[in-house]
């Protein structure tokens, strides 16, 4: 059978205009699978530059603590630490201010302080701890982020006190779209004081 003719050219068949647009079904399929894929990794890259953001400036802002909005808490109650005697005397002088549990028990919490006590250097904050602080609890009072990312701060003192740096983790978590928890680290010294 000769492919259909018009004005003396040749024509595809039938067969061969399927198999065109099967290939370009596949080639098409192939191509979408590519540009979601390089689409989802776009997110997740955009998502990990922001978290690298937030965490570098939670960095800086531990690094820059002031002497009284860090220590070792002298215990803790189920929506309350209480904080070092170094602490302000000043009532509400933290509330508003974000604490991170950095060390001891509890450790990687972190909480918005919502009323402080300067008499008994109390903080309350504005929900119950997953793990109520307690006498080895160390504790950084920050402005924190409104980034919407969670994120916790660790800190490991210097084993030999006379190099006084203590190693700083900030570790800044995300659900991904397909609901996957990502982590992003960053680890800095700073003067320890803790």
């Amino acid at each position: 059978m000769m492919p259909f003719q018009k004005n003396g050219q040749s024509g595809m068949s039938l067969i061969e205009v399927m198999v065109a647009l099967v290939v370009l079904g596949l080639t098409s399929a192939a191509l979408m699978g590519l540009f979601l894929a390089g689409s989802t990794s776009t997110a997740v890259a955009r998502h990990d530059v922001a978290a690298v953001n937030v965490a570098q400036e939670i960095l800086e802002q531990v690094k820059a603590v002031p002497e009284n909005q860090f220590g070792t808490a002298r215990g803790g109650g189920i929506d309350t630490i209480q904080l070092a005697t170094q602490a302000s005397e000043v009532n509400n002088y933290y509330s508003g201010l974000m604490i991170a549990t950095t060390g001891g028990r509890g450790s990687g919490q972190v909480r918005k302080i919502t009323d402080y006590n300067g008499a008994t250097r109390t903080a309350t904050v504005e929900r119950p701890w997953d793990t109520v602080p307690d006498a080895t609890t160390t504790y950084a009072i920050l402005k924190g982020t409104a980034s919407g990312y969670m994120y916790r701060i660790g800190v490991v003192p210097n084993p030999d006190p006379t190099k006084g740096l203590a190693t700083v983790t900030v570790t800044v978590s995300y659900a991904t779209t397909g609901g996957r928890t990502r982590e992003v680290t960053l680890t800095s010294e700073r003067l320890s004081r803790w």
